[in-house]
């Protein structure tokens, strides 16, 4: 099992008029978690199930009419 923390931040960002200083870092989930399980058998049988998870992504696109790359509720 592993899990990362990534408290990645603009530091000083103006862009368009837009002031992103201080928001999280568009792209990079805050939080991920992936854990699995080795199973093998003589026979020669291999399992190895993987879960991963990831929070939800930072957005800090300037208007609500730019498109997303994905955009699940």
């Amino acid at each position: 099992m592993s899990y990362a923390y990534n408290h990645y931040r603009f530091g000083s960002y103006e862009s368009g008029g837009n002031n992103f200083s201080g928001n999280r870092l568009t792209g990079t989930a805050p939080h991920t978690l992936t854990t699995g399980l080795d199973f093998s058998q003589q026979l020669g049988f291999y399992l190895n199930p993987t879960v991963n998870h990831q929070s939800r992504l930072p957005s800090t696109m300037p208007t609500p009419n730019t498109p997303r790359l994905l955009d699940l509720r």
